[in-house]
């Protein structure tokens, strides 16, 4: 919650809130921005609940200004916040391009850990989520509110609670803002395509003779999006991922990433897999062809040019388009000079309509040949070779890809009330309300379905129809069960079906889900008594949370129908009780060596309704031996509790096939059970950070800031779900505590059914370093007088360890694409002021990252082609990606303010190489821009 300083502390105040050098720096240069903004009453500090003027929190918080923000024009919050290169981005319209499920919404992930790890707070307060497992986004916030982004880069639950385990982004909303402040913005690439306007609008009035102040605000975003890769035409060379198969020659590995040629070998209209007539393939229009099915791996093959256009990676979109708005609206009000009145409430819409995901493959109908659809010659041709069936592979284009209709209202209101008590006590008491509905309206293919209407008979009145489920080869005894009313026959040969066939295939599954948050906290601050080095400041407090789920899905997805999605039903709540106190003991001050040494100290205990109490903590030290020198550290035990989707989800069964059972060495089936577990416990983390401040002020090193922080984060107990023919196996190899999710039987096989829901099972260890670089070039000293300002900024994370541990295998992701991201990452701003003129060039950069961590690379010295995980090609390049940005006021007169401004994203038009382009986008974070030169450019105004 936000802790409160009077004007005449506010200098002290910044410093203390965010306990790092640079928020002087980003502060220095906001006041042509912000020029409209009266005198802040009130800061909110993050990273710490003290108050004490002069305290220095050991914490690392990395700002990010109102400069900042303007410069770079984000069309929302996430974007802005996303650059940090200690934030994996793992969600998102540009890094979700195979989901159509949530493409819409952008939650921050810290240190790759995962969303879930990293907690969301608006002025301190816990922020609404928008999925099922907590996560909140970012976007739902108007970036005309926003005054800065504060992001606390290591363990915070002692300070906030859970899910703080990788650290807090804390959204600090401009509530002092008078008259109006806004900008229009129109984007587009060079290409003409990834179409995006903006609107934003922000107004903000005194009333009441100064003691009210009310702002409101809001953003409009339309983005029409970006078709697939073939869009570009350095993918028309079709690059791919093939499987070698077992009988390659020797020096060729298991899998291939080629760089053209490689096209999947269903076409649209079907083709026969197997057998005599291998290669009859079929139309759009069901006239036959004859298709070559040479160099054929697996489902691709190699340099045919036959099927153009068909491959499973490029006909993913580049960029799924989204509309949203949102608004948002604060009011307060000093009922006397020492208590002051506060309520908020913030709304937001988030539709992603047009979005596609994959295209269903169908890999094997079995089609008899009493199939009255099958053409006239391959009837003929059937019979000449005394088949009975034909195997028949499919691109089903006519039904898929899968295609979104999706929808997000969120709901937040706050109300509360601070004050100043004795001396320089404090106190606040608040209360959050938020809920978020998601109206999900996705097109799946609707496997069983398809299984159903593809085998076709002659009906008794001379028509296709659909044949007995009893003789249908395509389809299981337990899906046999679930199978629609009223099938419709449907032709595999060509596309020439009616929409009622294809509605029968593929139909919208929905989903109705709330999620509801409610919170109430109270918190008392000050300082206790003096200190020979000053005062030992003091913070206590309370909170009470609810938090609860409701998701209704269609019928079809409650019994597993669809090929992906297959949303459960189901609801669940829980409640929090939590307590916290923090001290601030300064021990040394003004003494050689020691300008400054003090401690910092934080317990919380959780109780949470579902699976008890646990306590939390942090402890942490400043040390200042000169004025231009500061050393901090800190230590915390954190936790994230399970989600309410971990705990409550809907438990169903399914069936597995050729499952190994190693006790009686018998291969047969078995009956998993998936869905949630109500017994899981919290994660529990323990988190190291250590750093140094340096601040020069001699000569050209003044206006010279750097920081440096290492950081080693473990968590234990994380929750996962392992699959059944694991369970069984591990628990025959010695794991006892997997054995009791298995039911043993006295069947030939000797086991009847395997448990395999989340559990506190694995370890995560995630470390590295991050380094932040400010420099304020002294202008002044140079030997040529040049009039204006250079200021230069860096961040840099490096990743060392991002490692998952399970029973005895680790595997560390750091440096990955698929488990973590680039083991270097980071942007360097130059920006140049003169007058009315600001321009600025960011140069973001990534270092050389590998795929897959599944695989191994000639690049690794253990590389053995004849390996199952060898692969070809698993490094891909690092490369450096140039922003130019620049604005100029128009108008400038002391309120009164128009601006231009335009920004040129990967100025150079840097192309990624193609194949690592295809890889990141199969699966893991797509480090490279996928959409090219993209401009952007609008007015700001304020008055």
């Amino acid at each position: 919650m936000p802790t409160v300083q009077k004007s005449k502390q506010l200098k002290l105040a910044l410093l203390a809130g965010v306990g790092t050098l640079f928020t002087h720096a980003a502060q220095a240069q906001a006041p042509a921005a912000t020029a409209n903004v009266e005198a802040v009453e009130a800061v909110v500090v993050t990273g710490t609940r003290l108050t004490a003027a002069g305290f220095t929190a050991p914490t690392p918080v990395t700002v990010l200004g109102a400069d900042a923000l303007q410069r770079r024009a984000p069309a929302n919050m996430a974007e802005a916040v996303n650059e940090l290169p200690a934030f994996r981005q793992s969600s998102g319209p540009t890094n979700s391009p195979r989901s159509v499920i949530g493409s819409g919404q952008q939650s921050p992930d810290l240190r790759g850990l995962g969303a879930s790890r990293t907690l969301v707070l608006v002025d301190g307060r816990r922020y609404v989520g928008s999925q099922l497992n907590g996560t909140a986004d970012m976007s739902t916030l108007p970036v005309s509110l926003v005054d800065r982004v504060d992001v606390v880069t290591g363990g915070a639950s002692a300070a906030y609670g859970s899910d703080a385990v990788a650290g807090v982004v804390n959204f600090i909303l401009n509530d002092r803002l008078t008259g109006f402040k806004g900008g229009i913005n129109h984007g587009v690439s060079q290409f003409g395509d990834g179409i995006e306007n903006n609107m934003n609008l922000g107004w903000g009035m005194k009333f009441a003779e100064g003691r009210g102040h009310f702002i409101i605000g809001g953003d409009v975003v339309k983005a029409e999006g970006v078709g697939n890769f073939y869009q570009r035409s350095q993918y028309s060379a079709e690059p791919g991922l093939i499987a070698s198969g077992n009988a390659r020659p020797a020096g060729v590995p298991a899998q291939q990433w080629l760089g053209s040629g490689v096209e999947l070998i269903y076409p649209s209209g079907g083709v026969v897999l197997s057998g005599p007539l291998k290669g009859t393939a079929f139309a759009d229009d069901g006239t036959t062809y004859t298709m070559t099915l040479n160099n054929v791996f697996g489902q691709n093959m190699v340099g045919s040019k036959q099927n153009y256009s068909r491959n499973s990676v490029l006909h993913m979109r580049l960029y799924q388009p989204f509309y949203r708005n949102n608004a948002m609206a604060r009011l307060n009000y000093d009922i006397t000079p020492e208590i002051t009145m506060f309520a908020e409430f913030n709304y937001a819409f988030n539709s992603n309509k047009g979005g596609t995901g994959d295209t269903y493959l169908s890999t094997g109908i079995i089609v008899p040949n009493t199939n009255p659809f099958i053409p006239a010659s391959v009837k003929n041709a059937m019979a000449a070779n005394k088949l009975t069936s034909i195997t028949l592979g499919r691109y089903n284009s006519d039904f898929t890809p899968y295609r979104t209709n999706s929808e997000w209202n969120l709901r937040r209101g706050v109300i509360g009330a601070r004050g100043h008590i004795y001396k320089d006590w404090q106190w606040e008491a608040y209360y959050n309300k938020g809920q978020n509905i998601q109206d999900f309206n996705i097109l799946f293919p609707d496997r069983v379905n398809i299984s159903a209407a593809t085998y076709v008979v002659t009906g008794a009145n001379g028509q296709p129809a659909c044949g007995p489920l009893a003789t249908n080869p395509n389809i299981t005894a337990a899906d046999a069960l679930i199978v629609s009313p009223n099938c419709v026959p449907f032709n595999v040969f060509g596309q020439t079906n009616s929409k009622e066939a294809l509605a029968y295939v593929a139909h919208p599954a929905t989903a109705h889900n709330v999620i509801k948050i409610d919170v109430g906290g109270l918190s008392l601050s000050g300082n206790l008594f003096e200190l020979p080095s000053g005062p030992l400041s003091f913070a206590v407090g309370a909170e009470m949370r609810k938090e609860s789920v409701s998701a209704l899905a269609d019928p079809r997805s409650q019994v597993g129908a669809f090929v992906t999605g297959n949303q459960a039903t189901y609801a669940g709540d829980r409640s929090v009780k939590e307590a916290f106190a923090e001290f601030g003991a300064p021990l040394l001050k003004d003494l050689p060596l020691a300008l400054e040494l003090s401690l910092n100290a934080a317990v919380r205990r959780t109780d949470y309704s579902t699976s008890g109490a646990v306590t939390t903590w942090k402890a942490g030290v400043s040390y200042r031996p000169t004025d231009f020198i500061r050393l901090r550290a800190t230590q915390s035990r954190d936790i994230r509790a399970p989600n309410l989707s971990e705990l409550y989800l809907t438990r169903s069964t399914g069936g597995v096939s050729n499952i190994l059972n190693p006790f009686s060495g018998q291969v047969g089936r078995i009956s998993s059970i998936s869905g949630g577990n109500p017994t899981l416990t919290p994660e529990i983390a323990d988190s190291f950070t250590a750093g140094i401040v340096l601040q020069p002020h001699w000569g050209f090193t003044q206006g010279f800031q750097a920081s440096v922080d290492r950081y080693d984060i473990k968590i234990d107990k994380v929750i996962a779900s392992i699959d059944s023919a694991a369970i069984i196996l591990r628990c025959f190899n010695g794991e006892k505590a997997l054995c009791s999710n298995i039911v043993f039987d006295n069947s030939q096989f000797g086991i009847f059914s395997v448990s395999a829901v989340p559990q506190n099972l694995k370890q995560l260890h995630a470390s590295g370093t991050d380094v932040e670089l400010y420099y304020r070039v002294p202008m002044q000293l140079l030997p040529v007088k040049v009039p204006g300002q250079v200021e230069i900024r860096s961040l840099t994370t490096f990743v060392d360890q991002l490692t998952t541990i399970d029973n005895a295998t680790s595997v560390n992701g750091a440096g990955y694409s698929v488990q973590g991201g680039a083991p270097i990452s980071g942007n360097v701003t130059v920006t140049y002021a003169l007058n009315r003129l600001n321009a600025s060039l960011q140069a973001r950069y990534f270092t050389d990252t590998h795929w897959d961590a599944s695989y191994v690379g000639p690049d690794d010295p253990s590389y053995n082609p004849a390996a199952s995980n060898s692969i070809n090609k698993n490094l891909f390049p690092g490369q450096v990606l140039f922003n130019a940005s620049a604005s100029y006021d128009l108008i400038d007169q002391d309120t009164r303010k128009l601006q231009v401004f335009g920004t040129i994203n990967n100025l150079l038009d840097k192309k990624p190489p193609v194949i690592g382009a295809a890889a990141f986008n199969q699966n893991g974070t797509q480090l490279y821009d996928l959409l090219g030169r993209y401009f952007r450019a609008g007015f700001r105004f304020n008055f």
